[in-house]
């Protein structure tokens, strides 16, 4: 069976992010088009000492939100330790024309695809989604 270089690059990147990784750490971050004119994005999460179960339901929650906003999942990789996983997912519509308006979109895209996978984590960890974290209640910022 031929594997597609998003699933490859998923499985390279779950085991990188293995040994990098602490336990609870999630995140998305632009992984550029790797040859194809659609930006993606590499969607991570690492829960040493969890269930298989709770991983999965944290995975399914994940897809279902991808699935509901119309995104392609590319790939996906669990790590040898089947603790941390990759998941490679298309965030380009192409509704835009320009390169600005096309690199706004793709940013607004990851950012909402990070909430995604932290209400996820959230979801499966019992914590109520209105919830704020820790000094995180009124937060400064410096602009």
């Amino acid at each position: 069976m031929l594997l597609s270089k998003w699933r490859i690059l998923a499985a390279v990147m779950a085991t990188y992010l293995q040994d990098k990784l602490v336990s609870g750490q999630r995140g998305t971050v632009l992984i550029g088009n790797l040859g194809d004119s659609c930006a993606s994005a590499l969607v991570f999460g690492c829960e040493r000492g969890a269930g298989e179960e709770s991983i999965r339901e944290e995975l399914d929650l994940v897809r279902d939100w991808i699935r509901e906003e119309d995104l392609e999942e590319l790939g996906f990789s669990f790590s040898s330790d089947g603790m941390t996983w990759a998941l490679v997912v298309r965030v380009d519509d192409g509704r835009n024309q320009t390169a600005v308006g096309r690199a706004f979109q793709v940013e607004i895209m990851r950012s909402r695809l990070e909430d995604a996978v932290q209400q996820a984590w959230r979801t499966v960890c019992g914590v109520p989604p209105e919830s704020t974290w820790v000094g995180m209640e009124n937060p400064q910022f410096a602009w």
